[in-house]
């Protein structure tokens, strides 16, 4: 088995126990490392810098939703989930 083969069935058993939208594992791996990424918006297709600040602030309001609306903020894209996010942090 190669390496290429194996870290592909750790990434998706990663996904499944976390079962978490890629853009909230993108904003958790982002606080963790204290490190800003250029990410791939999931709705929009667009690329996008996310800085530490703004991706805290997405974990933050994504852990203290109901599981209705996080559903609802997941399919909104980027822009409009921080502009969302920034409005519930005041």
């Amino acid at each position: 088995m190669e390496i290429s083969e194996l870290k592909k069935i750790i990434r998706q058993v990663i996904r499944e126990e976390t079962e978490e939208p890629i853009l909230i594992q993108t904003a958790r791996r982002i606080v963790k490392n204290q490190q800003f990424e250029k990410i791939k918006d999931p709705v929009s297709g667009k690329r996008m810098a996310l800085d530490m600040f703004s991706a805290s602030a997405i974990v933050q309001v994504y852990d203290k939703l109901s599981e209705k609306n996080r559903q609802h903020m997941i399919k909104q894209p980027l822009p409009k989930i921080i502009d969302i996010v920034f409005k519930l942090m005041r």
